[in-house]
């Protein structure tokens, strides 16, 4: 009578420690499909952010706005453009900037857009204190003004690194 007393508690037993295994199993499986869910939003979130920075960037290198030739960009374009944000904003979007910089040994010389300089090496459009993402991109920048020959000016082209940036949204 005994014995068939402790087989029965024995059973109770087995299936309580086998009901705790398969809640705890259950557990683990919730919480690692939640890990994989929270991950593969993320990795999405990060692949429109490339996406979009990558458009921006592709939209800067070909838009007669800030070009002269096949991605060569303009200097008179360019120091223009510096006090007309809205006007970036209407063709790129509201939260886009744009830094072009000449690779020169020399101090960052900001462009005047009131003052035409050509030792001037710094453009900045939309470009403010925020939290970004950015992609950088060598580029030529066509200079109005270079060597002056008998027949007239002959324009010379700088190497430049471009830097189309998107703000982050708060």
């Amino acid at each position: 009578m005994k014995t068939k007393k402790l087989a029965g508690q024995m059973g109770i037993m087995e299936y309580m420690l086998m009901t705790v295994f398969i809640m705890v199993i259950i557990v683990m499986l919730v919480f690692f499909f939640s890990g994989w869910q929270i991950s593969q939003t993320q990795m999405q979130g990060s692949r429109v952010k490339s996406e979009n920075l990558l458009s921006n960037l592709k939209n800067v290198m070909y838009s007669p706005l800030f070009i002269r030739d096949d991605s060569m960009f303009d200097d008179a374009k360019l120091t223009a453009l510096q006090g007309k944000c809205e006007k970036v904003k209407e063709v790129l979007g509201a939260d886009v900037f744009i830094e072009v910089k000449t690779l020169e040994k020399v101090a960052e010389i900001p462009c005047d857009p009131h003052r035409y300089d050509i030792n001037c090496n710094y453009w900045s459009i939309c470009r403010r204190d925020a939290p970004h993402s950015a992609l950088v991109m060598p580029v030529n920048v066509y200079r109005n003004m270079g060597n002056v020959l008998a027949s007239g000016i002959l324009g010379r082209v700088d190497l430049a690194i471009v830097k189309v940036g998107v703000y982050e949204s708060q």
